[in-house]
């Protein structure tokens, strides 16, 4: 199946071509969700740890994130992790900047 890019009106053969070609390495997501100590009413909140500039680079410190997050024991108990996940960096996220 193809990719089409909409930021730069490129076709690929496939979605992992148009990602190797136009993504700037790689991020690992980390979504938790907490509870208010004011409300009790759930928060979710992410983080983005990277760049890192190979998949499998990424992959590994997800998979180190995951067991530290079972591994530590001193963690607050209201707060859970939901997900933890290998995203490309697009060139469009512009950190810092307003535009």
């Amino acid at each position: 199946m193809k990719a089409y890019s909409t930021q730069t009106e490129r076709t690929y053969d496939s979605w992992e071509d148009l990602v190797a070609e136009e993504a700037n390495g790689y991020g690992v997501v980390v979504m938790m969700q907490a509870e208010s100590l004011k409300s009790a009413s759930p928060q979710t909140y992410s983080r983005l740890i990277g760049p890192f500039d190979d998949q499998k680079k990424a992959r590994n410190k997800a998979a180190a994130v995951r067991r530290a997050w079972k591994r530590a024991k001193d963690r607050d108990p209201r707060i859970q992790l939901l997900g933890v996940s290998v995203e490309p960096i697009w060139p469009d996220l512009r950190f810092g900047t307003r535009n």
